[in-house]
């Protein structure tokens, strides 16, 4: 006698969704994915209004457009695990969960590769005391980054060829995984030293540079503590709910301080850029020749009557100004000085 059958094995009663058809490490990941999908849209929306603000004033930097693609990639990976993890609850198709896991994996590798990337280049300065990067940090970046993407994506490869659905395991849980956590780790190191760097030659954004570096420190160093803790202490079952609970609820509150800490409000003594992006390409093409990577005491310094108000820190004067004011000659408020010569 031959015969052929399937075993459907679930966790709990019929219209139990939560619990039927998904095994015990994997419980409650749907109602965390859908709150923090709600979250990440109202941050979404606010960033956006934000946006238009700064657009207003001609401070929408570059460093503000990654954060904004940073924040719609996160929510579109959560958006994709909401809808992977609800049908795998009703139908119990593990087939096509794996599929949008996977597709819900490279928007999470975007999001997450573009934030660390934001976080390097404020601590570096870029838009908020230079304007353009050196050659050498060019380089340090892109080699950097590309080892980044190809351990995310040897992970992406990884996960639905390598892993056993029999097993109880999640993403760090293999060699890939580790590598991410040691990305991690050096992507700090670039963090800390590029904070060091300017916050030593920029003595005066200390108010912005200060809780920028403390928090994020703790947001770089949250996911391989909780990682670690979760190999050393915590029962398998538990680990890749607490996991994806944790590393998303990390990820949604540096996505909250970064938009609190730009947000471009008077009341903001923390307001980080104080730089017309018409006036970029001035200050470019006025400092052709020179190292922006060596540091002068203020190299957007003003030169008008504003003087007097950018002294003591950031000028906030932008956001009480009225909108033809912020339309004053490009070469008038704003004159870098180069004290490379």
């Amino acid at each position: 006698m031959y015969l052929e059958y399937d075993i459907h094995m679930t966790n709990g009663d019929i219209g139990d969704y939560l619990r039927r058809e998904y095994s015990a490490d994997e419980f409650y990941i749907t109602p965390m994915a859908i709150a923090f999908l709600l979250a990440n849209c109202v941050l979404l929306v606010l960033a956006i209004i934000c946006a238009a603000l700064l657009q207003a004033r001609y401070l929408f930097h570059t460093t503000y457009k990654i954060f904004m693609f940073s924040l719609a990639t996160w929510a579109f990976y959560l958006f994709l695990w909401s809808i992977g993890y609800g049908n795998y609850g009703t139908n119990g198709l593990e087939q096509m969960l794996r599929q949008i896991k996977t597709a819900g994996r490279v928007f999470e590798c975007l999001s997450q590769i573009s934030f660390i990337l934001l976080l390097v280049l404020m601590a570096k300065g870029y838009t908020i005391t230079r304007a353009r990067l050196t050659n050498i940090s060019t380089v340090k970046l892109a080699v950097f980054f590309t080892l980044y993407v190809i351990a995310y994506g040897v992970l992406i490869i990884w996960e639905p060829f390598f892993f056993d659905p029999g097993k109880v395991l999640y993403i760090y849980q293999s060699p890939p995984g580790y590598g991410l956590i040691a990305m991690r780790i050096i992507g700090w190191l670039m963090f800390l030293y590029s904070f060091i760097f300017t916050i030593k030659h920029y003595p005066k954004k200390k108010i912005f540079f200060i809780p920028f570096f403390i928090f994020f420190t703790l947001w770089f160093f949250a996911s391989p503590i909780v990682n670690l803790l979760a190999v050393l202490v915590m029962a398998e079952w538990t680990r890749e709910k607490t996991v994806f609970g944790v590393e998303t609820f990390v990820v949604f509150c540096g996505h909250t301080f970064f938009l609190i800490l730009t947000r471009p409000s008077a009341a903001n003594k923390n307001f980080p850029y104080h730089v017309r992006t018409t006036q970029i390409g001035f200050i470019e093409q006025n400092t052709e020749g020179s190292d922006l990577g060596e540091f002068a005491d203020n190299p957007y310094a003003v030169s008008s009557e504003s003087s007097s108000n950018s002294s003591g820190g950031t000028d906030l004067s932008y956001f009480l100004a009225s909108k033809e004011r912020s339309k004053v000659s490009e070469t008038e408020s704003y004159i870098p000085q180069n004290n490379d010569k």
